[in-house]
C-alpha cells in the first residue's frame, strides 16, 4: 500500500504495530489512517477506539482494511469512528481513490472550518469597536447592522426587558423583528421571548418541541436565541434568523452561528448594560412616583407667603 499510494504521488509512512502508530499520531499531522483490523499486539479496533478518543486525532479520516466481510465487524467498526472500508485483496485503482476522496473532503472541511473562525473573529472585533452613548435605539441598530453580515443570515433583533412581562423591540429587521421599535409587545410575544432568555442559546424551527415558532419566521427559517445576562438576570434577548438551507448545509452555518451567539451575545450585553441598567431605573423611579399618585402616599402642606408691612397674603 504505501508503493502504490508513493507511485500516485501521496506522501506515506508505515507503523508495524498499533501502539507505534499511536506514537506516531502524536509526533505528526496526517490527513487520513489507514488500518488493518488484524495486527499483533492492539488490534484494528483497539486503535480505532484510541484514535477517537484523542482530541486531535478525533475527526481525521480513518479507512478499515480488512478481510473479513461480515456484517458485524464492519458495524463494530462504524460504531468506533470508521470513515470507510477496503477489503483485501485491495484494488490499487480503488485504494487511490478512496484516499484522495477523504483527504479532499478533510481538505475542504478545515478549509470550512478556517472561514467560519474568520467571520466569527471578524464580526466579533466589529461589535467591539462600536462606541455606546447615542441611545439604545442607535446602539442596537448598530449591532443589528453589524450582524447582518453573518452567512445565511435573513434577519437579527435585540429586545429589552423593561419589567417581568414587558418586552421592547430596540432594533431589528426581517423574521427576528416581532413588532415595532420602541414598543411594548403584546403579552403573549413577550412571555414565548422571556421562555428563550434562560440557560444557553438554543436553535429553533417553527414546530420544535411543539412550539408555534415566532410569528413571522414560517417554516423555512431556523432562529437562534441568545440572552443578554447581567450575572442572573436577563436584561434582554439577542435573536438571529436563519435561512433553513444553511442548517442543512453541510457547512453546518447555523450550528456555527448558535456556537457563535454565545460569544456575540457577552459583547452586545457588555455595549447595552449601562443603558439597559439607566433604563431600567428610571422606568423603576417612574412606577414608584405613579404608585405614590395612585395611592395618595403624600400629603399636601400650603405655606402661605405674607408681605409683613402690607399685612396682606
Amino acid at each position: 500500500m504505501v508503493t502504490i499510494l508513493g507511485e500516485a504521488g501521496i506522501e506515506t509512512v508505515a507503523a508495524p504495530d498499533g501502539a507505534t502508530a499511536l506514537r506516531m499520531l502524536e509526533e505528526r499531522t496526517v490527513s487520513l489512517v489507514l488500518l488493518d483490523m488484524s495486527m499483533p499486539g492492539m488490534t484494528g479496533l483497539d486503535v480505532l477506539q484510541a484514535v477517537r478518543g484523542r482530541p486531535h486525532t478525533r475527526t481525521v479520516p480513518v479507512i478499515v482494511v480488512t478481510a473479513f466481510d461480515r456484517g458485524e465487524v464492519r458495524i463494530g467498526a462504524l460504531e468506533a469512528g470508521a470513515t470507510d472500508f477496503l477489503t483485501k485483496p485491495v484494488d490499487p485503482n480503488e485504494l487511490v481513490a478512496r484516499v484522495r476522496a477523504h483527504t479532499r473532503a478533510r481538505s475542504a472541511w478545515l478549509q470550512i472550518l478556517e472561514d467560519q473562525v474568520h467571520w466569527r473573529g471578524e464580526i466579533a472585533n466589529m461589535l467591539c469597536r462600536i462606541r455606546p452613548g447615542a441611545g439604545l435605539e442607535v446602539t442596537a441598530q448598530e449591532i443589528c447592522q453589524t450582524l447582518g453580515r453573518l452567512p445565511g443570515l435573513v434577519g437579527s433583533a435585540v429586545y429589552s426587558f423593561l419589567d417581568p412581562g414587558v418586552t421592547v423591540l430596540l432594533a431589528g429587521s426581517g423574521p427576528a423583528a416581532m413588532g415595532p421599535p420602541g414598543r411594548a409587545l403584546p403579552e403573549e410575544t413577550a412571555r414565548f421571548l422571556a421562555n428563550r432568555a434562560h440557560g444557553w442559546p438554543r436553535l429553533e424551527e417553527a414546530g420544535d418541541a411543539g412550539e408555534p415558532g415566532p410569528p413571522r419566521a414560517g417554516r423555512g427559517i431556523a432562529t437562534v436565541y441568545a440572552a443578554l445576562v447581567d450575572g442572573d438576570h436577563p436584561l434582554g434577548l439577542l435573536v438571529l434568523s436563519i435561512d433553513r438551507l444553511a442548517r442543512a448545509d453541510p457547512s453546518g452555518t447555523s450550528m456555527q452561528t448558535l456556537s457563535a451567539a454565545f460569544e456575540f451575545a457577552a459583547i452586545v450585553t457588555s455595549l447595552l448594560r449601562p443603558e439597559l441598567e439607566g433604563q431600567s431605573r428610571a422606568r423603576a423611579d417612574s412606577q414608584r412616583v405613579d404608585d405614590m399618585l395612585r395611592q395618595r402616599t403624600f400629603r399636601t402642606v400650603f405655606q402661605p407667603v405674607v408681605d409683613l408691612k402690607a399685612r396682606t397674603a
